[in-house]
């Protein structure tokens, strides 16, 4: 890998190289975990030279990781930041690919699967013209549900199940939260069956 001249001054698309050199040079569990807790600050760049263990990148990601970046990355005399994005890219891309999961299985309408993944109806149909132009195939909304279908994907699930358990009633719970009734009750099917409810 050549080292690259970067001016990360106020520029976003050099902010952004900068961090896919280190996506490059540290790899992806490296940028994640950077992502993750440092996302939408910026942390201090130093040179070789200039790097100990108590510098913030080494505190973030090891000295040893930390000498490797700046080993490729830090260029010039001048102060260099890195901009660590937010997580935003990283979380729509994971739900763009839950989206386009569910749509390839059968018995899911489009309706259904803006409920399961949180999104409008609009995102839906443009991951599904999405997958149309790229001659993906796309489930059958009007076959039958497969009985594989586990409501505990539903976004919220976790939360139905603990409000169930404190004893909010079912009706309650679907004024509140935007989970349809049909999840809400087989959640709390499952935990009569289990005991966990009288």
């Amino acid at each position: 890998m050549t080292k690259k001249k970067l001016i990360t001054i106020g520029d976003d698309d050099d902010d952004q190289t900068l961090f896919e050199m280190i996506r490059d040079v540290a790899g992806d569990d490296v940028a994640d975990h950077l992502i993750q807790v440092a996302g939408g600050t910026r942390i201090y760049l130093p040179r070789v030279g200039n790097l100990t263990p108590q510098s913030e990148l080494a505190r973030f990601v090891g000295f040893d990781v930390a000498m490797a970046i700046s080993r490729a990355c830090a260029i010039g005399t001048s102060r260099q930041f890195i901009f660590v994005p937010l997580a935003k890219a990283g979380i729509a891309e994971s739900v763009r690919g839950r989206i386009e999961e569910l749509l390839r299985k059968d018995g899911l309408t489009r309706r259904d699967v803006s409920l399961l993944t949180g999104v409008h109806l609009r995102s839906v149909d443009r991951r599904i013209a999405a997958m149309k132009a790229r001659g993906e195939k796309l489930g059958r909304w009007d076959a039958s549900r497969p009985n594989n279908f586990i409501y505990a994907e539903v976004k919220g699930a976790s939360i139905v199940r603990q409000l169930l358990l404190e004893g909010h009633s079912p009706s309650l719970l679907r004024d509140i939260m935007k989970i349809p009734p049909d999840v809400i009750l087989t959640i709390r099917a499952e935990l009569l069956r289990q005991g966990k409810l009288k």
